[in-house]
């Protein structure tokens, strides 16, 4: 018998697979929806200076363990990096020049 069966015999009317799946679906490790915090973003910085950016669940559990309370996935540190935190954002304004760049390759595909 699984440790799952041992818990279904605690939950009326639940078997071992609805436990299993209620654990790993809401109680586990939920995502953090909280915005980010500075000491993360310094962390997270860090991080993927030493291990680069393929590692994103391992830099996540360190930014957990490291941070104490927070609950990040791989995917949120992935997601943090590309979209805010990397040096490789463009964060100046579009030019003309782009603008008239983005526009042809767009009539170029067709959409």
């Amino acid at each position: 018998m699984n440790d799952w069966q041992n818990i279904a015999r605690l939950v009326p009317g639940r078997n071992d697979n609805q436990c299993h799946y209620k654990w790993q679906s809401e109680y586990k490790s939920q995502p953090q929806k909280a915005p980010w915090t500075f000491d993360e973003d310094l962390l997270l910085k860090q991080l993927v200076a030493e291990r680069g950016q393929k590692q994103w669940q391992e830099i996540a559990n360190e930014i957990n363990k490291k941070m104490g309370n927070t609950k990040r996935q791989g995917k949120q540190c992935r997601e943090r990096w590309i979209n805010f935190l990397s040096p490789d954002i463009k964060r100046d304004p579009w030019t003309a020049k782009e603008d008239l760049l983005l526009l042809e390759k767009q009539k170029n595909i067709g959409n």
